[in-house]
C-alpha cells in the first residue's frame, strides 16, 4: 500500500467511487491498437460536481494532476509525449 494525494483529495473522493466516470477501451467489444498511436486503455474522470469541489479544495498543484482526468493508463508508441 502506499499513500496517494493528500488528506483534502481522500476526502474528496471518500465514498464516492461509484461517481467516477470509467471510460475502458473495447469496453463494447475487441478493439485494434494501431502501432503508430497511443491508446487510452482506462480513464477516470470526475463528475462536473466533483471538479468544482476538488477547484476549491485542492491546491493548485494536485488539481493539474486530478481534475478533470483523475487516472488515465495509456499504451503505445507516442504514450510518453504531451
Amino acid at each position: 500500500m502506499t499513500g496517494f494525494g493528500s488528506r483534502p483529495l481522500v476526502e474528496l473522493l471518500r465514498d464516492r467511487w461509484d461517481k467516477i466516470r470509467v471510460e475502458q477501451l473495447g469496453a463494447a467489444g475487441l478493439t485494434a491498437i494501431r502501432p503508430d498511436r497511443a491508446a487510452v486503455l482506462l480513464r477516470l474522470t470526475l463528475p462536473e460536481d466533483m471538479q468544482r469541489e476538488a477547484r476549491q479544495t485542492l491546491s493548485a498543484g494536485e488539481q493539474k494532476v486530478f481534475v478533470p482526468v483523475f487516472y488515465e493508463l495509456t499504451l503505445g508508441s507516442d504514450a510518453s509525449k504531451p
